[in-house]
């Protein structure tokens, strides 16, 4: 009997133990989320009026990837007996408020685009579902944890956590939303992208009477573009390509190179190395980037420079 009930307290220990380490993990992981809640109201949803389009989607991409990082140490833990109420309520809330902030961004993009669309209300009507599923789950997590309290002594105190707090008013739902984005000019999409340079190795060496470029003579020509994305929205597909013309317009290499994404006003280059040229011959060559659907620029798509190769000296 003794036995049995010191093996009793023993496990009693380890679970204590064992509970204790979960909360502080825990605590760190909604301190982590605090201060998101804090950022999501504070940097998106009251600044809507004036935000730029493109400001919201790097925002919204850091803040699902901290979420995720947040969460990590996390789940790495089993959480004891003792807490498993508590563990089960955190752990929907997290879940809940991933979904939303890496579903908000798509769905507040869906009723700028097409306000009237009955499908794009539904998208970010339940982004805003997810989070305020995770604000509940959270408030059950606390009660959880207060009801802990009255068998183990707590080691933290955890911090009042909301993404979608009473206070916002209308701003909570969907229709709130759509009613300040409607006159939003920075939130219109707005798709460009751009060849924005083009330098070719060997450099030029100066220019004929026709305004052509000369170069020295080469057998192989490097060409370097730099591609930018002038909009707002981040495109995915990109592709650029090169053309190299004989004189004549007869098309001699192509080469064409994916990018995947780009994100607004970034850019990159992309090198073609292996254009085929002969001493003494006249070409064109055309680079080109994608013309994306509603480009407000597409006169910035494609770069074209003509050439003449130098004899050997």
């Amino acid at each position: 009997m003794v036995v049995l009930v010191f093996l009793a307290a023993g496990r009693l220990r380890s679970d204590t133990r064992a509970s204790i380490a979960y909360l502080v993990e825990a605590n760190a992981a909604v301190t982590g989320y605090r201060d998101l809640a804090q950022r999501f109201q504070g940097q998106i949803l009251m600044k809507l009026p004036v935000a730029q389009r493109e400001d919201v989607q790097l925002l919204m991409d850091q803040y699902v990837e901290d979420a995720a990082t947040e969460a990590a140490g996390l789940r790495k833990m089993s959480e004891p007996a003792s807490t498993a109420a508590a563990a089960a309520a955190l752990d929907l809330a997290l879940i809940s408020w991933e979904d939303g902030l890496r579903s908000f961004t798509p769905g507040l993009f869906a009723v700028v685009d097409r306000p009237k669309a009955e499908a794009s209300v539904e998208e970010l009507s339940t982004a805003l579902a997810e989070l305020q599923v995770g604000d509940l789950a959270y408030e059950r997590f606390l009660d959880a944890v207060e009801e802990l309290g009255t068998k183990i002594d707590l080691p933290v105190e955890f911090p009042a956590v909301a993404f979608l707090p009473a206070k916002l008013g209308a701003l909570r739902h969907a229709t709130g939303i759509m009613a300040v984005v409607e006159n939003a000019q920075g939130m219109a999409l707005r798709r460009d992208l751009e060849i924005s340079a083009v330098k070719l190795e060997p450099q030029e060496v100066g220019t004929d009477d026709n305004g052509d470029l000369i170069l020295p003579a080469t057998e192989s020509l490097l060409v370097r573009a730099s591609v930018g994305n002038l909009g707002n929205e981040k495109e995915k597909d990109v592709r650029v390509s090169v053309t190299l013309q004989s004189s004549d317009g007869s098309i001699l290499y192509q080469e064409t190179t994916d990018l995947g994404s780009l994100d607004p006003r970034g850019s990159t280059t992309v090198d073609f190395s292996a254009l085929p040229v002969t001493a003494g011959k006249r070409y064109t060559i055309l680079v080109a980037v994608t013309v994306l659907p509603g480009d407000v620029d597409t006169g910035n798509n494609v770069r074209q420079i003509k050439i003449r190769v130098n004899e050997p000296s």
